[in-house]
């Protein structure tokens, strides 16, 4: 990845799922989400129009073999920003 352009790494598996657009927008505003301490479990913190709040993370994303997996790193971090915007009312932190 280090050849690529910054556009693909910013798109790449490992920052992303790939997901319809608009998940893929409410997952970018924290309404939507993935909680890797219960399963890989998917979380909506919004109307669940497309029905997938609940469901388990495909395990072909999550392979600890596989190089092109999502990151646990950064679905944890999203996770927990996640948490904080939708429960606590509160923004990324600038750090």
């Amino acid at each position: 990845m280090d050849d690529a352009t910054v556009s693909s790494r910013i798109h790449s598996a490992q920052n992303r799922f790939l997901l319809q657009a608009t998940i893929h927008q409410f997952f970018d505003q924290y309404l939507v989400s993935v909680n890797l301490d219960d399963d890989y479990k998917v979380i909506v913190f919004i109307g669940d129009f497309f029905n997938c709040d609940g469901r388990i993370l495909d395990p072909a994303c999550r392979n600890p073999n596989d190089t092109h997996r999502v990151s646990d790193h950064v679905q944890s971090w999203n996770f927990r920003q996640s948490v904080l915007v939708n429960l606590r009312g509160l923004e990324e932190p600038n750090l």
